[in-house]
């Protein structure tokens, strides 16, 4: 059985032509309102960050990766959960090394409540950790993961996650 879980279709035809839109969006109006200034300030500083969170989705579905081969298990996945940053954490291993699979969800305050379904595939060669939804049907794979590697899915409690802690690789640790 061979199956790959990869979201670069939702990566190139979702997350990258939106991310492209709203960056023309930032570039081009400035020269089209009377005040720039307040038009700058007011809408397009939060569209540049709201594009940069995007783009960042897209290179996070381009990146991610998990494949389930007879002999192993191949991962590719980004390092931060939310928002993924480069490098990406990559390994091949047996179905033999795979120790655990777990799931829960970290919820994150901006100011109201935002839960990100976050996934940690543990192995003898490390652990990667996949969060939020970059196309790649987390439950499937991961479902499938646990069947070839005859290791249950762990489902733990729910945990607070400081955002600006996690952008900086501080993420929640698990128990």
């Amino acid at each position: 059985m061979d199956k790959v879980y990869t979201g670069r279709a939702v990566g190139a035809f979702v997350y990258l032509p939106l991310g492209l839109y709203c960056l023309a969006i930032v570039l081009v109006t400035p020269f089209f309102v009377e005040d720039p200034v307040w038009y700058l300030i007011l809408v397009c500083l939060p569209l540049a960050c709201v594009t940069l969170l995007i783009l960042a989705n897209a290179y996070g579905a381009f990146a991610s990766r998990i494949e389930i081969r007879d002999t192993g298990l191949t991962v590719h996945a980004p390092r931060w959960r939310g928002s993924p940053m480069p490098p990406v954490t990559r390994f091949t291993v047996p179905w033999s090394e795979v120790t655990a699979i777990r799931h829960r969800t970290e919820i994150y305050r901006l100011p109201f409540p935002f839960p990100v379904p976050v996934y940690a595939i543990e192995t003898t060669a490390g652990r990667a950790v996949f969060g939020g939804r970059y196309g790649l049907k987390l439950d499937h794979a991961l479902r499938a993961v646990a069947g070839m590697a005859h290791v249950p899915i762990r489902d733990e409690r729910d945990v607070e996650a400081p955002l600006f802690a996690t952008l900086r690789g501080n993420g929640p640790g698990w128990l």
